[in-house]
């Protein structure tokens, strides 16, 4: 294998922490299952089993997105391409 490692679990984390950054920003809680173990602290934002189920999420899109990337794929940039809820790439 060529190239280096792409940690996709750490990017993924990192973006949902920006997300979280404006929940927390707006003051926004999100529901959890786990929020019985919540403690004072973490009443704002993500939290539990929510937060790492969207980590896993896009952690499952930038997986898909390095795929296609090996494929010959290309980027864009600040284009839309007009598909939202599905694949965000030419079949």
């Amino acid at each position: 294998m060529n190239g280096k490692t792409i940690y996709t679990h750490d990017i993924a984390a990192g973006i949902v922490e920006k997300f979280e950054g404006v929940l927390v920003e707006k003051d926004i809680c999100v529901p959890s299952p786990d929020d019985d173990e919540r403690s004072e602290e973490d009443k704002i934002g993500l939290y539990g089993t929510t937060y790492y189920k969207l980590v896993d999420t896009v952690e499952e899109v930038l997986l898909e997105l390095i795929e296609k990337a090996h494929d010959g794929s290309t980027g864009t940039y600040d284009i839309i391409s007009g598909i939202y809820g599905g694949k965000c790439y030419e079949e």
